[in-house]
């Protein structure tokens, strides 16, 4: 038995799908199967009750799932740690969701570079809970998303809460009606409402239907999900209906558009930045701290 054998098996439990898993481990579903098969030989008990349609842990399969994420977790902080001691590690690596670039995430990558030169810093776009599984598996160091998921092993910090704002075309009808009045759901709840991303949810589309729940209402003529921001403000161009974006979009799409913000306290959207539990970690307490910092959270 060994640390590989522990990482398959993690991913059939999580995905429970030996295909989904190989895909997710970049590997061959024969092979998954048969290094699975080879780890029940070798603890002689079963550990999955295999169906034709499903996958189920058994009593010890759930016991070795438990101790298994313990122990590739701690693999993966002595790997670090001795790197880090080493002097062997010194990048720190971040995923972020599109949108919060726009925030005071940009200040805190440049200003982290200035402070520390001796560290690389390698950024790459992703979900939210695609942040919660790399920092898992040790991918990445850093999350900054929008989700208010709970994980025991993740630590959470929200760094701002962002005022949401509606995006119209500058001719919207609209604009005439609330001239220097505030903006509520309601007024919007009836208009073609263009919202982003098309991705599995949850995610910054389920968080704004939530806000309107919080209401009551829901928005009775939503365009079906389109990729991401740019899209979204591309149709509001082209008159096609409006959209919500987070405070830090608005600076940065001004042609032709106009942004309200919506006046009821609860309409924001979080920045949280995410990174693992119990990891003493310098490059990471550097990001965290001069973070706080910049988005004035200390």
């Amino acid at each position: 038995m060994d640390i590989r054998q522990m990482k398959y098996f993690i991913a059939v439990v999580e995905e429970l799908n030996f295909t989904k898993a190989a895909e997710k481990l970049f590997i061959a579903q024969p092979p998954l199967s048969r290094a699975i098969q080879n780890l029940e030989e070798e603890l002689e008990v079963s550990l999955l009750v295999r169906n034709t349609r499903s996958i189920e842990l058994t009593i010890a399969g759930k016991y070795f799932y438990e101790n298994a994420k313990k122990i590739v977790q701690s693999e993966i902080h002595l790997k670090k740690m001795t790197q880090q001691i080493g002097g062997a590690n010194n990048t720190l690596r971040i995923g972020f969701i599109g949108s919060t670039i726009y925030s005071e995430l940009a200040d805190c990558i440049k200003n982290y570079r200035i402070q520390y030169p001796d560290t690389a810093i390698h950024v790459k776009a992703m979900n939210t809970l695609k942040q919660i599984e790399k920092l898992k598996n040790g991918t990445i160091d850093v999350g900054i998303g929008r989700l208010k998921l709970i994980d025991p092993e993740i630590e959470r910090i929200i760094l701002k809460q962002e005022k949401l704002y509606v995006a119209f075309y500058k001719e919207h009808p609209l604009l005439q009606q609330k001239s220097n009045q505030p903006l509520y759901l309601e007024d919007i709840v009836n208009e073609p409402l263009i919202l982003f991303p098309d991705t599995a949810q949850p995610n910054f589309l389920s968080n704004i239907l939530e806000t309107f729940a919080v209401k009551m209402i829901a928005p009775t003529n939503l365009f079906d999900p389109v990729r991401d921001v740019q899209s979204a403000l591309g149709l509001v161009l082209a008159g096609l209906g409006v959209s919500i974006v987070s405070e830090g979009v608005v600076n940065n799409y001004s042609r032709d558009l106009v942004f309200l913000p919506l006046s009821e306290s609860f309409a924001s959207t979080p920045i949280i930045l995410s990174h693992r539990k119990n990891e003493s970690y310098i490059l990471v307490e550097n990001f965290i701290r001069l973070s706080k910092r910049i988005f004035g959270c200390e």
